[in-house]
């Protein structure tokens, strides 16, 4: 039961991460670049919210001490920082440069 506590509390962001994965999917015709940074950031975020919520009980049953949890979290935070950076390079990606219409000095007042 305690395990269905610890994953409920981080159903929201796996949630937004699942709509993301699913409107990647959608508009993959459209924006296959894009769609696919968004797809495994998505993947990658479901994944590392997952194992923050799930690895803590796992490795205390186990008995592993604390400094090799510190490389787990370090790895998880690690792959987080990629999936931020895919979603960062997504947003960015193919801009061109900003083309202005031409101002009408008559306009102006």
């Amino acid at each position: 039961m305690e395990n269905l506590t610890v994953l409920f509390s981080v159903c929201p962001a796996v949630s937004l991460w699942l709509v993301a994965v699913v409107v990647a999917l959608v508009r993959w015709q459209l924006h296959p670049v894009v769609s696919s940074l968004v797809l495994v950031a998505g993947v990658l975020e479901i994944l590392v919210r997952v194992s923050y919520a799930v690895v803590p009980r796992f490795v205390a049953e186990r008995g592993v001490p604390m400094t090799q949890m510190s490389i787990v979290y370090g790895a998880l935070s690690f792959v987080g920082l990629i999936a931020s950076g895919l979603v960062l390079t997504a947003v960015f990606i193919g801009r061109g440069p900003v083309t202005r219409a031409p101002v009408d000095p008559t306009m102006i007042r």
